[in-house]
């Protein structure tokens, strides 16, 4: 009997479950499916869609319950932060708008990234300290620590004098923002490889600036 209960004890403080104990292996939320709702009876929130990489605004179901994991936010920053956590959170701020200046400087020229457009942007900057802000020197600066980031596996290219084993394979080429047939003795790298052009496209056509170029599907 003594050893019954050590053991349920020792269950229940090892078990870091969604909602119950029914098992005791932790939930990556950001992989889960979204629970969406309609406009009678949802609210308008984030979820993190694991085919493209980006937090997409939608109607979802009732608000996420304390002890559950759900892929589901109130606020994109949130969405963010749990599931892009490869991209540093300042990346999403709005260097115009999000950062108070309070004794106004010399106007100077500087960099900022914009996480809609997704592109480095050159505005004039009226503040002091940039440190820890979506503000930089240059559009080399800014493009190494925010875009780049951004475009996660889409920015890598591929390992040659190798043989990945697939009949086809295809990668996203960001120098020219177009998906391509990958030689058979090219290897992708940081998961830049798909078995077809859709799924190219679908993974990384936001990152293309000129839509027209896009085949047509709904991305």
């Amino acid at each position: 009997m003594l050893v019954q209960i050590v053991w349920i004890l020792a269950i229940a403080r090892t078990c870091t479950c969604s909602g119950s104990c029914q098992s005791a292996v932790k939930v990556d939320m950001c992989s889960l499916d979204p629970d969406f709702g309609d406009d009678d009876h949802g609210y308008d929130g984030y979820f993190y869609d694991k085919n493209t990489d980006k937090c997409l605004s939608a109607t979802l179901g009732t608000p996420k319950e304390d002890g559950f994991e759900e892929n589901k936010f109130t606020f994109a920053d949130d969405c963010n932060f749990w599931c892009r956590k490869n991209v540093p959170k300042w990346c999403f701020d709005d260097a115009i708008h999000d950062y108070h200046v309070r004794i106004p400087k010399p106007t100077v020229e500087k960099w900022t990234y914009d996480s809609d457009a997704i592109k480095c942007l050159r505005f004039t900057w009226r503040g002091g300290d940039t440190r820890g802000k979506n503000i930089f020197d240059s559009l080399e600066e800014c493009g190494n620590k925010c875009k780049v980031p951004d475009l996660g596996l889409c920015a890598y290219g591929f390992r040659t004098n190798c043989t990945h084993g697939d009949d086809q394979y295809f990668w996203y080429d960001n120098t020219t923002q177009e998906c391509k047939i990958l030689p058979p003795n090219h290897c992708p790298t940081h998961g830049n490889g798909f078995y077809t052009f859709r799924e190219c496209y679908q993974r990384c056509g936001r990152f293309v600036e000129n839509k027209c170029k896009l085949p047509i599907t709904k991305y």
